[in-house]
């Protein structure tokens, strides 16, 4: 019995589809032709490596390029190619606060928590960074963040241009964190950050960044 993806041995003439995609349609037990958390969870296993919960879930960020939360099948064809690609998976605790660090900040202004930042969004977005220093123009800085074009912001851009933009990396957390105080001020207390506030009235002492790694 073939597994699925695979060509029944008796259909003659059937071409043999890529190795990814076979292994793609084995672990997509739904056939929903994306890969969720738990098939993803599963697959790891299946092949030998075993990740930890939280490694799991920024896995999943990283190989999603549509904000999804799911792996289709184009996103896992970059990720199966790379040279690296399980080790690449395989974070130390300081990557992994690192990276919690950044979604919670990116989280901050997907406000509608569809796992992306549109246009609409990506304006306030916009409005904390200045506040946090940051001069480049609305288009220019949108334009650098959406690597595809597609109008909209998934994580994984947010996390290339931050390690892209080092000049602008601290500005950014101070911005983001500022922001993020101002909505749990709201949401919880009903107040926010004061109007004109600097961004280190509400940075945090230290803000961590990320490293890009080496060559």
């Amino acid at each position: 019995m073939a597994l699925p993806g695979m060509v029944a041995a008796n259909a003659p003439g059937a071409k043999r589809p890529a190795t990814s995609r076979i292994i793609f349609n084995k672990y997509d037990k739904d056939s929903s032709d994306s890969i969720d958390a738990e098939e993803f969870k599963f697959m790891c296993m299946d092949l030998g490596y075993q990740l930890t919960e939280e490694q799991e879930k920024f896995a999943i960020l990283k190989i999603d390029h549509s904000g999804t939360g799911k792996i289709s099948y184009d996103d896992f064809l970059i990720w199966w190619k790379e040279d690296e690609k399980w080790e690449g998976l395989r974070l130390d605790d300081e990557e992994l606060l690192q990276l919690s660090m950044l979604l919670t900040e990116f989280q901050v202004f997907d406000s509608n928590d569809d796992g992306v930042v549109d246009r609409a969004e990506f304006s306030e977005m916009y409005e904390s960074l200045k506040a946090g220093g940051v001069d480049k123009p609305l288009e220019t800085v949108l334009a650098e963040l959406d690597a595809d074009g597609s109008g909209k912001i998934v994580f994984n851009e947010y996390v290339e241009w931050l390690k892209k933009n080092n000049e602008v990396r601290v500005k950014l957390g101070c911005a983001a964190h500022a922001a993020a105080t101002a909505r749990f001020n709201s949401d919880s207390m009903g107040t926010g950050i004061e109007d004109g506030a600097a961004p280190e009235e509400v940075c945090p002492n230290k803000v961590v960044v990320v490293e890009e790694a080496a060559p």
